[in-house]
């Protein structure tokens, strides 16, 4: 199959027109350690986006950080209703185990923090899952021994998500 796709830039001019609720799916990667991510019109966009029934990927090493440090409770809405998480600090493990038998985590083994990976993961966020979120997959020590750390996250509701509490292009 053919999928068409846009790669839309937060630095880039905003078009008035332009929604998120134009697709089905949304990839949001926020990059490199930052400590400011997302503006409230992204998180109204977002939350709009979810309301109508998309499917969210969001790989950040710092939205959970940011989102529950931030005194806008939008941010603090979006974190809790939506993403259906809190934040519960920052791992230093250097690899991402999934869950056995979950169908995003099944034999998944990420290298976010060290070599072979991208070595740029400074500061991965432990995720705080709500009753409604299912566990993914969690931070593994180097000896591929896995924490009870919770690395990634799914939710199936009106919406479907995956956020992976640190940058997927490790």
């Amino acid at each position: 199959p053919i999928y068409i796709y846009d790669i839309w830039h937060t630095q880039a001019k905003s078009n008035p027109s332009f929604s998120f609720n134009q697709y089905k799916y949304l990839i949001w990667f926020t990059g490199d350690h930052k400590t400011s991510l997302f503006t409230r019109a992204q998180v109204e966009s977002l939350m709009s986006f979810l309301d109508h029934g998309g499917n969210l990927f969001l790989t950040s090493q710092d939205a959970a950080e940011v989102l529950s440090g931030s005194s806008d409770p939008w941010d603090t809405l979006f974190l809790k209703n939506y993403l259906h998480t809190g934040y519960n600090g920052v791992s230093p493990q250097h690899l991402v185990a999934g869950k056995p038998g979950d169908e995003v985590g099944d034999n998944l083994w990420i290298y976010p923090a060290s070599t072979p990976g991208a070595n740029n993961q400074s500061s991965k966020d432990i995720l705080a899952p709500d009753s409604f979120a299912d566990t993914v997959a969690v931070y593994a020590g180097t000896e591929f021994s896995p924490t009870d750390s919770v690395a990634a996250i799914k939710f199936k509701g009106s919406y479907k998500l995956v956020f992976f509490g640190f940058g997927f292009e490790a």
